[in-house]
C-alpha cells in the first residue's frame, strides 16, 4: 500500500483551508462582513490546530500504551465474516485515481465538518450550530481515553504485508508497535457518522451525508488505518456523543465558545 501513504504525506488539508480563507475573504470585501462569515472563518482557521492537537493526542496514548492489541481486533474482524479491511485493500491496490479520490475523503475530514457547521448558521437556528460544534469537539476530546482503554493502530500497520492477508494462524497477543493508537473507536468514521445525523436537518444533508459515510467507510478500510471492528465500534461512541455531547453543550460548551470566538473574529478581512 506504498501508493495510499504517499498520497497520505501530501495533506490536502492546508491548501484546501487556504482556499476557503481566500473565498471568505473575497465575499467580505464585496458584500461587507457579517457575524456569520466571522464564525465560519473562525472555524475553518481552527480546523488545522484541531488536527494538531488530535494527533498529539493519539502519539501520547502511543507513548502511554505501546503494546497494541490489533492482533486481537484482528481475529473479532475475522468472526465478524471476513477482513473487509484486506480484502478492500486488495481491491484498490493499483488504482491510483481510487486511491487518491479515497485519500482526499480521508483527509478532508475536518472541512467536512466546517460545511456542516457552515450550513447550520445559514439554514438553522444559531444555538443548534454551537451544540453541534460542540459535540465534534467533545468528539474529539472523549476519543483519547478509549484509545487509551483499547490501543489499536490498525492492519497497515500491524502486518507489514497488508493488504496481503498473513500466512498462517494468528495468536492474539499484545504486540509491540511504533504507530498511533487510534483506532478504536474510528473517529472518522464516528465524525462521518455525525455529519449525517446533523446533515439530516440541511437542504441536501442526509443523501450528501450518507455518501460520505459510505466513502469514508470504504476509505478507513481500504488504507488500512482499521479494522470492521473500529468502524463497528464508532456507531455506538457516535450516538453517546449526541446524546451526552449535546446534553454537556446545551449547559456549558455552547456559551463558552459562544463568549471567545465572535470577540477573536469580529474584525473584517
Amino acid at each position: 500500500m506504498a501508493p495510499f501513504h504517499a498520497v497520505w504525506l501530501q495533506y490536502p488539508l492546508v491548501p484546501a483551508v487556504a482556499l476557503v480563507l481566500m473565498g471568505c475573504c473575497v465575499h467580505a470585501l464585496l458584500h461587507g462582513t457579517s457575524r456569520r462569515l466571522n464564525l465560519l472563518m473562525a472555524a475553518v482557521t481552527l480546523t488545522i490546530p484541531g488536527q494538531i492537537l488530535a494527533a498529539l493526542g493519539a502519539v501520547g496514548a502511543d507513548r502511554l500504551r505501546p503494546y497494541k492489541l490489533d492482533l486481537y481486533i484482528y481475529g473479532i474482524d475475522r468472526l465478524l465474516g471476513g477482513h473487509a479491511s484486506f480484502g478492500l485493500g486488495r481491491l484498490v491496490v493499483g488504482h491510483e485515481s481510487t486511491i487518491v479520490f479515497l485519500a482526499l475523503t480521508y483527509q478532508v475530514l475536518p472541512l467536512a465538518m466546517v460545511a456542516i457547521f457552515a450550513g447550520y448558521l445559514w439554514h438553522r437556528p444559531e444555538q443548534e450550530a454551537w451544540i453541534m460544534a460542540s459535540v465534534f469537539l467533545l468528539s474529539l476530546a472523549f476519543s483519547v481515553p478509549f484509545y487509551l482503554l483499547c490501543p489499536v493502530c490498525g492492519p497497515a500497520y500491524a502486518f507489514p504485508g497488508f493488504p496481503a492477508l498473513p500466512a498462517g494462524p494468528i495468536v492474539p497477543h499484545p504486540i509491540l508497535l511504533d504507530a498511533p493508537a487510534n483506532g478504536v473507536p474510528s473517529i472518522h468514521f464516528s465524525t462521518a457518522l455525525l455529519v449525517l445525523w446533523y446533515g439530516r436537518k440541511l437542504p441536501l444533508g442526509r443523501s450528501l451525508g450518507a455518501a460520505y459515510v459510505a466513502l469514508t467507510a470504504v476509505s478507513t478500510l481500504a488504507s488500512g488505518e482499521h479494522y470492521l471492528f473500529d468502524l463497528l465500534a464508532a456507531v455506538p461512541y457516535a450516538a453517546l456523543l449526541v446524546a451526552l455531547g449535546e446534553r454537556i453543550a446545551r449547559r456549558a460548551g455552547g456559551i463558552m465558545i459562544q463568549t471567545w470566538i465572535p470577540r477573536a473574529y469580529s474584525r473584517p478581512c
